[in-house]
């Protein structure tokens, strides 16, 4: 890792510990281990409650792509450096950016006119924010030797619950379960 790398996550960890700061927290997890599917309950869930989340997703391997033939998508190839797209109730920004990394996003959420109560990550899995590890089969126990000392708690299928663990484990078919845990924490957070 470079020293402004280094630089770069201690400065992560030290915002997303910081009780000023929007709570962080991510969920983390191989791919089919069910991290999507928990996160849009628990998101759905929390707005439904009045909380605002915004979301910052990984998209490791560049596949997200605006959608072909559309008048944003010929601007992108065209080589602008940045794209907004307003409609009546949304505004999306395509920005190009050499290698963004979780702290330019979370700087940019920081700093938003919104006011947001949460701000849920997927992916990111060794970034040091606080996280849930999403573990759905035996395959997928191998994400906690990735996921670092920021681990909140384990959200695995009930055949895999251990009482070994450190840290608490939450049933990833109950999300009302996991809700209650993050509103938890949310509030721990605020004071």
């Amino acid at each position: 890792m470079s020293r402004e790398r280094g630089a770069d996550t201690d400065k992560l960890k030290q915002d997303t510990q910081d009780k000023s700061r929007i709570p962080v927290i991510g969920f983390a997890g191989f791919s089919g281990s069910g991290k999507t599917t928990l996160a849009v309950e628990v998101i759905r869930s929390l707005e439904l409650e009045g909380k605002r989340v915004a979301v910052v997703k990984h998209d490791g391997h560049g596949h997200y792509k605006e959608a072909e033939g559309t008048d944003s998508a010929a601007y992108r190839a065209a080589g602008a450096s940045t794209v907004a797209v307003v409609s009546p109730d949304s505004l999306v920004i395509y920005e190009k950016k050499a290698e963004p990394t979780l702290e330019d996003v979370l700087q940019k959420l920081y700093h938003n006119e919104n006011s947001f109560d949460l701000i849920v990550v997927e992916g990111f899995k060794a970034s040091p924010i606080p996280k849930i590890a999403v573990v759905r089969e035996v395959k997928h126990l191998s994400i906690l030797d990735h996921v670092g000392t920021e681990l909140l708690a384990i959200a695995a299928s009930k055949e895999l619950y251990t009482d070994s663990s450190n840290v608490p484990m939450l049933d990833l078919d109950d999300s009302s379960q996991i809700v209650r845990f993050i509103i938890q924490y949310m509030e721990e957070r605020s004071g």
